[in-house]
């Protein structure tokens, strides 16, 4: 399936691929077709996300997706909101796309910390409206919103992503945004959440038939979806064979009665500790018999 990103920012379309990796869907930048940006002249993220890929979808004919995300800072009464891309006004150097939103993002940057200074009260959060359509007229489009929670800096703090990413800080994690690899950013991220919330949407409207293979490796590449967003899941492995039979044990299970005896220890224990090392899991538990 043909998707349109109503954006031309090269990093959001990079970290929507990344987060719709393991689905059958082909996501092109609207540049990349000849579309201009469309007009944001609304007051909600909504809205805009919504004005947005109708553009998109309009000029293209095809399924469109847009994200309208932003920083929302508790002191300043939500601000900068829906004009983040653009708080501080500045103008920009001919050229570059990348080197233009560069300039644009430390001169943001800049004013947030000036806005913000001898303010005790530094809670922010990151907010993503994520609207797919099916077309430019689709009466019923899926809406997905994403929030992470932090605390604006003093100082930037590290090199990587964009926008406002060296200055926010996620307490549980211990760290600034922009000092976080890329695959660990798109697993908490707002726009991680609100992209598994429009996964699920989508399965739910039929928009997408998920196979047993996708699933399997929805489930298994973590890394594309965030933790929250995925169902439990737990193996449970018998092994007929115990070093030694537990007098309460009810299980159809028999004592080893061979290398396990002087030290070493019966295949179905070794394969199953060839599983554990290579699933990795984060609860480990094991007992007799299991």
């Amino acid at each position: 399936m043909r998707l349109v990103l109503a954006s031309n920012n090269a990093k959001k379309l990079a970290e929507l691929k990344a987060l719709f990796a393991t689905l059958p869907l082909e996501i092109v930048a609207q540049g990349a077709l000849g579309v201009s940006e469309a007009e944001e002249p609304h007051h909600t993220f909504i809205e805009n996300a919504l004005a947005k890929a109708r553009h998109a979808a309009r000029a293209t004919g095809v399924a469109a997706i847009a994200d309208d995300s932003g920083l929302c800072v508790d002191a300043l009464g939500g601000a900068p909101g829906v004009v983040s891309a653009n708080f501080a006004s500045v103008a920009p150097p001919v050229g570059d796309r990348e080197a233009q939103r560069r300039v644009q993002d430390e001169a943001n940057n800049a004013l947030l910390l000036q806005r913000l200074q001898g303010q005790a009260d530094r809670r922010a959060k990151f907010v993503s409206t994520l609207v797919a359509i099916r077309s430019a007229d689709d009466p019923e489009p899926l809406v997905a919103v994403g929030r992470w929670q932090g605390e604006i800096l003093e100082a930037p703090r590290g090199a990587g992503g964009f926008g406002y990413d060296p200055l926010m800080f996620i307490p549980a994690l211990g760290t600034s945004v922009a000092e976080l690899d890329a695959a660990t950013k798109n697993r908490h991220s707002h726009r991680a959440l609100a992209a598994a919330q429009m996964l699920v949407l989508m399965r739910e409207a039929g928009t997408l038939a998920e196979t047993a293979a996708e699933r399997l490796a929805r489930y298994t590449r973590l890394g594309t979806l965030s933790l929250a967003a995925l169902p439990p899941l737990s193996l449970y492995v018998h092994l007929p064979w115990c070093l030694k039979k537990c007098p309460y044990c009810d299980f159809n299970s028999h004592e080893w009665q061979g290398q396990g005896k002087q030290g070493g220890s019966p295949p179905e224990q070794r394969y199953l500790e060839a599983l554990r090392a290579d699933l990795k899991p984060r609860c480990p538990s094991s007992g007799a018999g299991a």
